[in-house]
């Protein structure tokens, strides 16, 4: 068994057993392989995602993932002839696709100051139509800067096709905040309350979890790793200094 099978083993392990458990299922399956001559990978990865448990508290769930199926549905029933609907699309597919934590991208309130957050001169895209973003303030690099990715997807979850759509709908000009939309004859920048509450009032009729800004950032993780991404790939993406995000390795798509 290679580490990247052991790491999706365990991850599943992790529904339903405890880390000494699976410590116990892991000394199991080490014998087996030495009764066959045969060597068990051993590495920090592993390790990682076995301890993932203890992090959260017995009563604690940990938070949901945004799912593939959660992003279809806001494509499918946001009205896009809506400047807001359109930056919401926008958004969510860039902070899913992009890795980025919410906060990140959106203001708490319309009173912030806007200078943290990427403007439309951050945006670029290169000759085969991946984009870059320019992330003027992050949590780990605060203003040191730093760069997402996006990559066309398939529809209706394109982020390539939403925030080119997005950027000419609403008329943005190269100093806008990236995610303002047009009101009348003025822009405003889509907040995360307006974003989240936006987002919930589609997903909740249809019976999806309650969720956070940052379950976008541990969907995005958690669907590129079940993908088969390589988790150095991911780590890249997402910007972690430590394996920590591969305790997402858990979620299920």
């Amino acid at each position: 068994a290679n580490e990247f099978l052991l790491c999706a083993f365990v991850a599943d392990l992790l529904k339903l057993h405890s880390p000494s458990t699976i410590r116990n299922i892991l000394s199991g399956l080490r014998a087996w392989h030495l009764s066959y001559n045969a060597e068990l990978p051993r590495s920090d990865r592993i390790l990682t995602i076995a301890r993932a448990r203890l992090q959260y508290p017995q009563s604690q769930q940990p938070r949901r993932p945004i799912t593939i199926s959660m992003l279809s549905a806001l494509a499918r029933d946001l009205n896009l002839l809506d400047a807001r609907d359109i930056a919401v699309l926008s958004c969510a597919l860039t902070a899913f696709w992009g890795v980025c934590r919410l906060g990140e991208l959106l203001p708490s309130s319309e009173h912030d100051s806007l200078a943290k957050f990427p403007t439309l001169t951050d945006l670029s895209f290169d000759p085969n139509d991946n984009a870059t973003i320019c992330l003027p303030w992050t949590k780990t690099t605060k203003w040191a800067q730093a760069v997402t990715f996006l990559s066309p997807q398939k529809d209706p979850v394109d982020p390539i096709k939403a925030i080119r759509f997005h950027t000419k709908f609403n008329h943005l000009q190269p100093n806008s905040h990236l995610f303002m939309f047009k009101t009348n004859n003025s822009l405003r920048p889509l907040t995360k309350k307006v974003f989240l509450d936006r987002c919930q009032e589609i997903w909740t009729p249809l019976e999806f979890p309650v969720t956070t800004g940052h379950s976008f950032r541990i969907g995005g993780a958690s669907h590129l790793l079940a993908a088969g991404v390589e988790p150095n790939v991911v780590r890249m993406l997402g910007r972690w200094n430590s394996d920590s995000f591969l305790r997402y390795w858990r979620n299920k798509q």
